[in-house]
């Protein structure tokens, strides 16, 4: 789960620092939908699926905000 989180932060950021909201909502999309698929298969509970998501949602919005911020604040400093 850790491994997932760093990965859909990593997604998040970097989609922060390039691209803007549009592509923000694709990612999330494939981040839901890569989770629930993949919990599914483990045939893990319909709490660990929503729970796990959550935080996959989470992790990818908190670092689109993050990188966001960073490009805003190398765009002023040039």
């Amino acid at each position: 789960m850790l491994f997932a989180i760093v990965c859909a932060a990593c997604i998040g950021l970097a989609i922060g620092l390039k691209l803007r909201a549009p592509a923000l909502i694709v990612a999330t999309l494939v981040v839901v939908g890569v989770n629930v698929v993949t919990d599914t298969v483990l045939q893990l509970p319909f709490s660990e699926i929503v729970r796990s998501t959550l935080y996959l949602v989470v992790a990818t919005q908190g670092a689109y905000l993050v990188g966001l911020a960073l490009s805003l604040v190398l765009h002023n400093n040039k």
